[in-house]
């Protein structure tokens, strides 16, 4: 389970780097950002499997891994904090 928690920040991660408030010249358009998390899920699972070779752990943390992402981000980021974004230091313009 530590994994699939581990997986999930990475993938918030990348996402928020994504974003057009950053200094990485690319930028994931907001209605574009729940579908990035959802394939960029599969991928994390592969690396876990590739990384741990236990596939039954891979493809839970394949499924789960977008899903409690972009949980995650409608509870924090949009409920609590109110939209605002966690600024990441040194990345952001």
């Amino acid at each position: 389970m530590e994994t699939i928690a581990i997986l999930s920040l990475i993938l918030s991660a990348v996402v928020r780097l994504l974003k057009s408030d950053t200094k990485i010249p690319i930028d994931v358009p907001r209605e574009y950002r729940m579908m990035l998390a959802a394939a960029l899920g599969p991928v994390m699972g592969v690396i876990d499997l590739v990384a741990g070779g236990d596939p039954w752990h891979a493809a839970i943390a394949t499924i789960a891994c977008p899903l409690v992402a972009m949980a995650g981000h409608e509870l924090y980021i949009e409920t609590w904090r109110g939209g605002k974004e966690i600024p990441v230091p040194g990345m952001m313009k």
